[in-house]
């Protein structure tokens, strides 16, 4: 809202619906999030998803009286890859414990504590900062809104 409220048409009041509907075309106000951020964010998201699909379905089975325990390696480490802005991001998720996972990517480790908000979002505590994550699958890909900006991966 902020880029709006600084163009120059929106500054000489010569706005209306046709000027709006240009800058969704265009795209040319945007908030850019740096790729590795969003990198990072879409694995969060992703290995949340997976660990919390996993789990669910070892419950299931728990249910149906099947007791193997072989599934839950595979909930413990697992790879994790993001395209982005034609860039292959492969991580490594390692689950440490309940929300709290180690993402390993080049030789780098990165801690992420996870708390999932009511509205389904991930609050996320990523070395030390904090994010704000939401995540969608569509069609076209993976919808993610990292802090307020949304980015489709």
């Amino acid at each position: 809202l902020i880029k709006l409220l600084e163009t120059k048409e929106f500054k000489d009041n010569t706005i209306d619906t046709s000027w709006l509907d240009g800058i969704i075309r265009e795209k040319s106000v945007s908030v850019l999030v740096d790729p590795q951020t969003v990198a990072l964010s879409a694995a969060i998201y992703k290995a949340h998803s997976q660990v919390i699909s996993q789990t669910n379905d070892f419950i299931e089975s728990l249910n149906k009286g099947q007791t193997s325990l072989q599934s839950l390696a595979s909930m413990l480490s697992f790879p994790v890859e993001i395209t982005y802005d034609n860039v292959k991001y492969s991580f490594v998720a390692k689950l440490l414990g309940p929300q709290y996972f180690l993402l390993k990517i080049n030789g780098q480790s990165i801690p992420v504590r996870i708390r999932e908000q009511p509205d389904k979002s991930l609050l996320c505590n990523v070395a030390g900062e904090n994010f704000q994550l939401f995540g969608q699958d569509e069609a076209l890909g993976l919808r993610m809104k990292i802090n307020g900006a949304t980015v489709m991966i």
